[in-house]
């Protein structure tokens, strides 16, 4: 989710924990200013010093958005798999039985 608060790009995202998956994931923020760089992060972990590693796999994850964005025409160009029917229920290629009359004898 984002949002612009005071000029700021506010992005909060969850990250899912490492070792107690079951638990409710943490909630992970950054601000961002509107040259892109980092103003404050924070997260709910303990270990949370705006540092820790969940910030830091938020920001890698806005860095990978990033570069992956494509121009509208070219999203719309692509299929998702999704888009194209599916070919696993479909034979590879058509056997025709021979007749009879036709198989040879070795």
């Amino acid at each position: 989710m984002t949002q612009t608060i005071h000029g700021l790009l506010y992005i909060k995202s969850k990250c899912i924990r490492q070792t107690a998956q079951r638990e409710a994931p943490y909630d992970v923020w950054i601000l961002v200013t509107e040259e892109g760089s980092i103003e404050t992060a924070g997260c709910q972990c303990i270990g949370d010093d705006g540092g820790c590693k969940h910030v830091v796999a938020l920001l890698l994850s806005v860095a990978n958005f990033k570069s992956s964005i494509n121009t509208q025409e070219q999203v719309q160009d692509q299929k998702t798999c999704t888009d194209i029917l599916c070919t696993w229920n479909k034979p590879r290629k058509c056997n025709k039985s021979k007749r009879v009359i036709d198989i040879e004898r070795r």
